[in-house]
């Protein structure tokens, strides 16, 4: 009777053990596709993801969310700078995920500058946490690069989550399908907008409580305070220059005390800061696309002033 539970346990074990084994291969291998198809994506975010932190080598890069993304073109700053530029902005994104894919650029090279296309929610405590959540467009690239410190803020279960493979790219599957084969058609990261705000459009903004802020309702997130300073510690320790910029905004949307908190410690760490935010240049509807954004033509516009700017600041020497 022994002998055969012995033998049943041997068998189970044996059994559980070519499971294990079998789900490792499948993993290893279902996971190395995806990553292939992940390096072939020549349109959406994640070609701009995988140039920012894998192959630029452009002496001006351009940070921050879909402020960045559609207002600073790239071009246009080359022209003016005499400089070669990236726009890595990705809409939805932040500081957190800047700072992370900055390490990783400074881990192959220098730039000269770092501009960066800031905002209150960048330091901003928000309780839904999506700064954290979308940092997920960067697992791909945990495994060969130490940003794991900043990547794993998501949840405390993602440094195990992403002992499988397949996990990195588990959410991008379906953009690989709907994208294959297609190309992109912008420069240098750079993607404008043709749409014009309408006067009615923005009156009835103005009419609204929309963008009121109540300076009790706001708080500091202590972690995107230290990723704040450890960007501008990270370019000065390389050697490169940053310049924030508060981007054009085409009406006022009630005082902010971050935003001033951000320009203290702007002014604090010897770094550059320029505030556009209502610049009388850029009060024209007609070069917004929204009531937050610049169209291509009033972001052509800022481009060539905001350059012009960093000329008279010495900010390319």
């Amino acid at each position: 009777m022994a002998d055969n539970s012995s033998t049943s346990n041997f068998k189970l074990v044996k059994e559980i053990i070519i499971v294990l084994v079998m789900l490792f291969i499948a993993d290893y291998a279902v996971g190395s596709l995806l990553k292939w198809m992940f390096y072939q994506q020549t349109i959406g975010w994640e070609p701009m993801i995988i140039e920012s932190v894998e192959r630029t080598t452009d002496d001006i890069i351009v940070f921050g969310s879909s402020y960045a993304n559609s207002q600073y073109d790239s071009k246009i700053i080359e022209e003016e700078s005499g400089l070669t530029c990236y726009n890595a902005g990705i809409p939805g994104q932040s500081l957190i995920y800047a700072t992370a894919v900055q390490e990783c650029m400074l881990s192959r090279y220098t730039p000269k500058l770092f501009i960066v296309d800031i905002s209150p929610k960048d330091l901003v405590l928000r309780e839904t946490r999506p700064d954290y959540i979308r940092l997920n467009v960067l697992l791909p690239f945990v495994r060969d690069y130490d940003i794991g410190d900043i990547v794993f803020k998501r949840n405390k279960f993602e440094r195990f989550k992403v002992i499988s493979r397949i996990y990195p790219y588990n959410s991008m599957i379906i953009g690989f399908l709907l994208n294959w084969g297609k190309k992109d058609k912008f420069y240098k990261g750079y993607q404008p907008f043709d749409t014009k705000l309408t006067q009615e459009r923005l009156d009835e903004v103005l009419k609204s409580s929309f963008g009121d802020e109540l300076n009790q309702e706001l708080e500091l997130d202590p972690y995107k305070v230290e990723i704040f300073h450890r960007f501008i510690n990270n370019a000065k320790e390389s050697g490169s220059k940053v310049v924030f910029v508060i981007s054009p905004k085409i009406f006022k949307y009630g005082s902010n005390w971050i935003l001033e908190y951000i320009k203290e410690e702007v002014e604090k760490s010897g770094t550059e800061l320029i505030d556009w935010k209502y610049h009388e240049d850029f009060l024209v509807v007609e070069e917004y696309r929204d009531i937050h954004h610049l169209n291509r033509i009033g972001a052509s516009r800022f481009s060539r002033e905001l350059t012009k700017e960093l000329k008279i600041r010495n900010c390319f020497q």
